[in-house]
Parts: C-alpha cells; sequence; structure tokens
C-alpha cells in the first residue's frame, strides 16, 4: 500500500485466512464468523491511508536507508506549482529489535508539513522503528499496526 503500482491483496489475506502446504494452500473464503477482525480492520485502515495521501498512490519514490533488517523510503508528491503537497516516510523493520533511524533531512521535505514522530534538527531526522514492523509517518499522523 505504500510502494509504487497497483496494490495486491490475495483473496482472503485481508481477514487472515490461512493457508498450509500445498495443495491445501489455497482454502475457500472463510465465512464473515471466523474473520479476523483486527487484521480487516487493519487492511481498511492502510486503504484509506493510501487514499487520503496521493504520496502513497502517485508520488515519487526514493530510498533513504537499507540497513540489514531495516528500509526506509520517501514518498513524495508535488503540486502543479513543483511544492511538496504530500509527503510520506515509510519505515519497515523485520528485524528482532527496534532500531533507531537518524538520517540526513531529505531535500525533498524542505517545503512539506512536520511529519508526526519524526524529530528534525540540524539538518537531520531521527525516529525509531519498532520491531518487525512497519510505519508510515505522515504530516499529523502516525500509521502503524495494531497490536
Amino acid at each position: 500500500m505504500t510502494t509504487r503500482g497497483l496494490p495486491v491483496i490475495f483473496s482472503g489475506d485481508e481477514v487472515g485466512r490461512l493457508a498450509g502446504d500445498w495443495p491445501y494452500n489455497r482454502p475457500d473464503f472463510p465465512p464473515p464468523g471466523v474473520w479476523d477482525r483486527r487484521t480487516l480492520s487493519h487492511y481498511r485502515a492502510l486503504v484509506a491511508l493510501r487514499r487520503l495521501h496521493p504520496s502513497l498512490t502517485r508520488g515519487e519514490h526514493r530510498n533513504l536507508l537499507a540497513r540489514g533488517d531495516l528500509l526506509v523510503f520517501l514518498r513524495w508528491w508535488e503540486d502543479a506549482q513543483g511544492s511538496v503537497a504530500d509527503a510520506a516516510i515509510v519505515a519497515v523493520n523485520r528485524g528482532s529489535a527496534p532500531q533507531r533511524v537518524d538520517l540526513p533531512f531529505p531535500p525533498e521535505l524542505s517545503g512539506a508539513s512536520p511529519l508526526r514522530g519524526v524529530t528534525a534538527s540540524g539538518g537531520r531526522m531521527r525516529f525509531e522503528a519498532p520491531a518487525m514492523d512497519a510505519i508510515v509517518l505522515v504530516a499529523g499522523r502516525i500509521f502503524a499496526a495494531p497490536r
């Protein structure tokens, strides 16, 4: 939901459908009574976030950091005047420990609204990427998977 292109949700993933090894890897879609409502809510929130932020649907993409289990990238969208109208920083940490991120402040964000959860000073930005999680930092909001 945060990278370029069309997002793909494999049927049933949005309700937490479990699958096994072949040939049992694609069971029928589960009935509503066994859906994982938390997972469904998470997918709905991601879809809403994508719809709300043009940086996630048609914005530019630049990797800011790839270090071990951590990937941080920037998405931004410019309006007709060439000003940054929307921006998001996405951090994916597949490691077992939180990781502190300390990067040069991206020039693409110089005219953007402050991103909630990001501390910016001295030409640098800092935030924490939680373990085994992904976060999306956008103006006024932090989006993270429900715990």
